[in-house]
């Protein structure tokens, strides 16, 4: 990775100008603009677009143009800058022990390699320890701390590729070392959720809206990428009630299955009673 156009001293200058805890750069790669143009068929790989540079060039948003850094929710876990006293808080307690092992194939005391988790959970736990260093030390500068934020700066992603997802020995087919390596990927995440739940549902609305490759070309104008309070409330609400149409679907399908099944037994001993009837006559 290389910023495109910008040093490394102009970025650190942002981060201390804004005061952000956690802080991230839109990025580019030859293959994702190549995809997303249209020259060649398929979606880009990158899950979140909006984090996608040449999608905020076409539309010559303000705040690319004036390389400025705005707030937002969630940062993707592939480049990111931590402030140092929040990274020593936050990283005590992800790393803890507890979330180091986990059962795998009844192995009850696995160590967990996986990389999953942090990116769900930074930007909801800098919100949290802001509050407290706010509430600890209430100066003007504690006051004016951010969260997460996206410089509007550059970064040229190379992406070679040299990750190995698979796991497991010469002897596992690649299905199922890629399926092993699903499960203990997600194994901190179940543990993460129990402990922090209120740190990942701070970006559920984010990820929701803009995960999945959506695609940006169509909006007018870049999306806020800070949801309000509202905004997340009206989120909260409107998943309730998705729930509560599933449920409320599934026992109607439970009970028209019970029902059908009542009614088939019905017929059969209605139809044996017929048999020895006839027998009988």
């Amino acid at each position: 990775m290389a910023f495109a156009g910008f040093s490394w001293k102009s970025f650190f200058g942002k981060i201390s100008e804004n005061g952000s805890l956690v802080t991230s750069t839109l990025r580019e790669s030859v293959e994702e603009n190549i995809k997303s143009s249209g020259v060649i068929p398929g979606k880009g790989r990158l899950w979140y677009q909006v984090f996608n540079s040449p999608v905020w060039k076409d539309k010559r948003d303000k705040n690319f143009l004036n390389n400025w850094m705005i707030e937002t929710d969630f940062i993707e876990q592939y480049f990111v800058t931590l402030d140092g006293p929040f990274a020593s808080w936050f990283l005590k307690k992800i790393l803890a022990d507890e979330f180091m092992v986990g059962s795998l194939n009844g192995d009850n005391n696995v160590e967990i390699v996986s990389s999953w988790g942090p990116d769900l959970m930074w930007c909801g736990a800098a919100e949290e320890y802001i509050k407290l260093q706010q509430q600890r030390h209430p100066t003007e500068h504690a006051q004016q701390r951010k969260g997460c934020m996206v410089s509007m700066m550059n970064m040229e992603h190379l992406d070679t590729r040299q990750i190995d997802h698979k796991r497991g020995d010469g002897g596992i087919d690649g299905a199922a070392a890629k399926k092993e390596a699903l499960i203990a990927d997600n194994l901190p995440l179940v543990k993460y959720r129990e402990h922090f739940g209120d740190w990942i549902a701070y970006s559920d609305l984010w990820r929701d809206m803009y995960g999945g490759r959506k695609n940006l070309g169509k909006k007018k104008k870049m999306p806020n990428l800070k949801m309000t309070l509202v905004e997340k409330r009206n989120y909260v609400l409107k998943k309730l009630e998705e729930r509560k149409r599933k449920f409320a679907k599934q026992q109607l399908l439970a009970k028209t299955s019970e029902e059908v099944s009542s009614h088939n037994s019905s017929e059969g001993h209605k139809k044996d009673e017929e048999e020895e009837s006839a027998a009988g006559d």
